[in-house]
């Protein structure tokens, strides 16, 4: 697990293969998120620097783990839970949830818009994961879109439109 960005002495001291995450907030991650975003196993250099920025600097996107699924407006995230840092510098590499159905744990996703990975940080324990997402299909086009954009030709418009109203504005104020 090498990681040019985080300090060793911040990496996990445990690594193990397979957990059951059976009881939510029983051993929560004692150490630095940021830390834990810039040595995640899985994420490629790149995508640590944009995940551990994002999260000093973007609000997150909230997200609902529940026993059989992860849920956050505008993805499809697959169910797998990996590279979990929990506890006091212990990582797990593939996560499993014994919860009981109907049983579902709020967190928060930081998306990477060049990637199909993000963070997932459940808000009981603080466990810094990997996840993998897809933004939700277009109905029209069947294509892969972020649903927070705005296509270009739209945009250009709006701004056009604007400025023109702003423009009437100003000239119908000064008489």
């Amino acid at each position: 697990m090498p990681s040019y960005i985080t300090p060793p002495h911040l990496l996990p001291s445990k690594i193990l293969q397979n957990c059951a995450w059976d009881t939510p907030g029983h051993n929560p991650f004692q150490g630095s998120k940021f830390h834990a975003i810039l040595s995640s196993p899985g994420l490629t250099t790149k995508e640590q620097v944009f995940l551990a920025t994002k999260f000093v600097f973007s609000p997150p996107q909230e997200a609902t783990i529940h026993a059989s699924h992860i849920s956050s407006p505008g993805y499809h995230i697959s169910p797998e839970i990996s590279n979990m840092n929990f506890g006091k510098g212990i990582l797990c590499t593939k996560v499993s949830r014994n919860w009981p159905q109907g049983h579902a744990e709020k967190a928060s996703l930081y998306t990477i818009p060049f990637s199909d990975k993000a963070i997932l940080i459940p808000h009981i324990c603080n466990n810094v994961s990997v996840v993998t997402v897809i933004p939700w299909q277009s109905q029209e086009k069947g294509t892969l879109q972020d649903p927070n954009t705005i296509p270009e030709p739209a945009s250009l418009a709006l701004v056009i439109l604007a400025m023109a109203i702003a423009i009437k504005i100003s000239k119908h104020r000064k008489s």
